[in-house]
């Protein structure tokens, strides 16, 4: 199924709303360990769930994990992130009202060098190679350490998705712990229900004047949802709809009145 989906080249995940995975009949794994995303728009962010899916974009398809997140966090049913296109063999070129993704097809060539060469410390040296494979193209040589002598340097040689993976497994981990460590010193705070009646507090402009007698809440206003994070979603009341037209907002900080 084709949809709508919004690319983030600065997105380190890519995420699609459980509406839209519930429809295409994706399957979603539910885990509390899942971590908490940071940057999508002012809010911290607690995924749903995650799935395994099958992505094509532009004739290109990858299998990436993709976070599951309640609708009201995206505007796009999907956003792609650098689960996709951060691939090794994945070219793209953004131009003034479009992107463009192109697969490149990897061809690994040995080389050998062709004559024994010391190389200074600190410097740099052209070294010649050869190759027993016949081939026409760019050679892109992966880049690596060498330390002094008798001494062992340990040089990555998994690929760089597998220490990416490794990587977010350890941030996992600490978060985890740092949540923990964090809420066993934490003041419980006022949990509220859909129904309740409450206050928002107002955001009161500094403008340099006196606000000793400025009415500090407003409303009284309707929790219709309870969101993650000690957030809710409200809509006004009678007592306080203008002009006939309904509002309904995301807020936080709040005071129960009922």
């Amino acid at each position: 199924m084709v949809i709508s989906c919004h690319v983030d080249l600065g997105s380190q995940c890519s995420l699609i709303k459980i509406s839209k995975a519930k429809e295409l009949g994706l399957d979603i794994k539910y885990s509390p360990n899942l971590p908490v995303l940071r940057g999508i728009g002012a809010n911290l962010t607690c995924p749903v769930g995650m799935i395994t899916a099958e992505v094509e974009v532009q004739s290109i398809k990858k299998v990436i994990d993709i976070y599951v997140v309640e609708d009201y966090v995206l505007s796009h049913p999907a956003l792609l992130g650098h689960s996709f296109t951060e691939m090794p063999d994945l070219i793209i070129t953004k131009t003034p009202n479009k992107l463009l993704f192109k697969k490149i097809d990897s061809t690994k060539v040995q080389l050998m060098c062709l004559n024994d060469i010391c190389i200074p410390k600190r410097s740099l040296h052209v070294v010649r190679v050869k190759s027993d494979l016949s081939f026409t193209g760019n050679v892109y040589v992966r880049g690596s350490l060498r330390g002094e002598e008798d001494t062992t340097n340990v040089i990555p040689s998994e690929d760089l998705t597998v220490i990416r993976q490794s990587a977010s497994e350890n941030i996992k981990t600490q978060q985890l712990k740092d949540i923990e460590r964090f809420n066993s010193r934490r003041k419980s705070s006022k949990r509220y229900e859909a129904g309740d009646l409450v206050r928002v507090e107002r955001q009161v402009p500094h403008d340099g004047k006196s606000h000793k007698l400025v009415v500090k809440f407003q409303g009284p206003y309707r929790v219709i949802k309870v969101l993650p994070n000690e957030r809710y979603v409200i809509e006004d009341t009678p007592m306080t709809r203008k002009h006939g037209r309904r509002y309904e907002a995301v807020d936080t900080a709040m005071a129960i009145i009922f």
